[in-house]
């Protein structure tokens, strides 16, 4: 009996482990009115910690990782302007969202649990892509500590990891940034920058369809769910 219960816990626990990713396509709604959709995908190795669950307004913490909500109008997005590690720049929607695939991180440089481990996962998520990376498919990696990460800090925080053309690592204002942070549900009114840094969100913004889920992923498992949201040839 003792054996037999042992057999059903080990297959429920690998039940747990191997469920795959999935997208979720939400109806028509403002980024914060969707519910969050629930997924727990396999992670980079065994003794990976799961990062803290997304937050959302009409759901409960689950511990679980979550599907983004939704986006479907370009007013969904914050119209704000960002700052490439190239001291570029850039409009956060027109420029880096609008009409593509976006893989999106939240990090800083001075961090040293996720994001150097998130970022060495990420500089082999993009190889994953081939041609369609920089041109369909780019990485947005968004500084929670912008005071401090300046581009010239990002620059050389980034060339560590080797980034092609189409990942980006963004600065900006504290505002800007905590707007986009809201708009995407992962926002920590505390002000505790390690909420969220172990967290990947990625979507088709044509589409409207978003997804979270671990940045500690297989890199190989992550790409398959987003070649999926890939319209183009």
């Amino acid at each position: 009996m003792h054996q037999v219960s042992k057999a059903i816990l080990v297959l429920a626990c690998l039940r747990l482990i191997c469920v795959p990713v999935h997208t979720w396509a939400h109806q028509p709604a403002g980024l914060n009115s969707s519910r969050w959709g629930v997924s727990e995908p396999p992670l980079l190795s065994e003794s990976t910690p799961v990062p803290a669950p997304l937050p959302n307004d009409s759901a409960p913490a689950t511990g679980r990782t979550s599907a983004a909500p939704s986006a479907t109008s370009p007013e969904s997005f914050p119209h704000v302007v960002l700052w490439t590690q190239e001291n570029k720049p850039v409009q956060f929607y027109a420029d880096l969202l609008q009409g593509k695939v976006v893989l999106i991180n939240f990090f800083y440089t001075s961090c040293t649990s996720y994001c150097p481990r998130t970022t060495a996962n990420l500089a082999r998520l993009q190889d994953q892509f081939g041609e369609h990376f920089g041109r369909d498919v780019v990485m947005l990696s968004i500084t929670v500590d912008p005071t401090v990460d300046t581009p010239p800090v990002l620059k050389k925080y980034a060339e560590a990891f080797k980034p092609k053309p189409g990942w980006y690592f963004l600065t900006g204002t504290k505002e800007d940034i905590n707007q986009i942070r809201r708009k995407l549900g992962v926002y920590e009114r505390n002000g505790d920058k390690t909420q969220h840094t172990g967290v990947l969100i990625y979507g088709n913004e044509a589409l409207g369809t978003w997804t979270a889920t671990h940045a500690l992923l297989k890199p190989d498992f992550i790409a398959s769910a987003v070649r999926r949201l890939i319209t183009t040839q």
